[in-house]
């Protein structure tokens, strides 16, 4: 048995910010580590608790004691949303899509956050840099430029000339943290379902501003967003501008986030040298 998609988010308030953390049924210790952050609801000011909105989303599975632990995980928490899609890395593009569609359907909100479970989010920050107004075509994150679509078939993020023909990408918002405004929300929703799921390339980063720059919508760069685990969020004069840190492993997630919370530099007590 699987467990409940929550298909219905029974909400009334518009939301100014919708957060969704890609994650996966299997992953309990990264959303354990994660809700160090995420449930730290006291530290938010009372705009943010009331005017932000977030979820865990799984894929599906047919390994009956995931879904019951998924099941009871839910009960217990009540964060979780389950996509129905199945439970797969090159399904990527799909749980976005349904994400996105979900969000449109069940929720109001100003802008959506799309995120991963293995990063790290000062909420209060992050929140507060989010245009208060609602604005149109927005869309912003930690921007790649001149990057080479992947040929090799044996590549993780390969993709077909059939899928994308030319040879570089449209600039992108990397895929552990990029904002949208409600419009491009629907916009991507609804143009990625009106394709055949073998026209939809399987990385979602770019496939998303793929469909955007049909529509002239060029990616923003926020400087405080570090996609990558860089030394410079280490610097002192960085734990308050560092408002969101991708790409961790399960130790050094929780050390941010412990080191977070002490004010302390947040690379305390982590080994960097395979940092960037």
């Amino acid at each position: 048995k699987r467990p409940a998609e929550n298909e219905t988010a029974q909400v009334s308030v518009r939301f100014h910010l919708a957060v969704f953390i890609l994650s996966a049924g299997t992953y309990v210790g990264r959303r354990e580590i994660a809700r160090m952050m995420w449930k730290n609801h006291e530290s938010w000011g009372a705009d943010v608790q009331r005017l932000l909105y977030y979820k865990f989303v799984c894929g599906q599975t047919n390994i009956s004691f995931v879904n019951k632990a998924i099941s009871e995980e839910n009960a217990t928490h009540g964060d979780l949303l389950i996509a129905k899609v199945e439970e797969d890395y090159q399904l990527l593009t799909e749980k976005v899509l349904w994400i996105m569609n979900w969000a449109v359907e069940n929720i109001e909100f100003d802008y959506l956050l799309k995120t991963d479970d293995d990063t790290f989010i000062n909420v209060p920050e992050f929140y507060n840099s989010v245009p208060s107004t609602n604005q149109t075509k927005f869309y912003r994150g930690y921007t790649i430029r001149d990057a080479l679509v992947r040929r090799n078939t044996s590549d993780k993020w390969y993709v077909s000339r059939t899928v994308y023909k030319p040879d570089y990408y449209p600039p992108y918002n990397r895929g552990n943290g990029y904002l949208l405004s409600n419009d491009l929300v629907s916009l991507v929703g609804r143009k990625g379902l009106a394709m055949k799921q073998q026209e939809r390339m399987t990385v979602e980063d770019t496939f998303v501003a793929v469909l955007l720059s049909e529509e002239n919508v060029k990616p923003q760069h926020d400087r405080h967003v570090f996609a990558f685990p860089f030394r410079s969020a280490c610097l002192p004069q960085n734990r308050q501008n560092v408002h969101l840190l991708g790409g961790l492993g399960e130790g050094e997630l929780r050390q941010v986030i412990i080191n977070f919370r002490n004010n302390d530099t947040l690379c305390a007590h982590i080994d960097t040298k395979y940092w960037m």
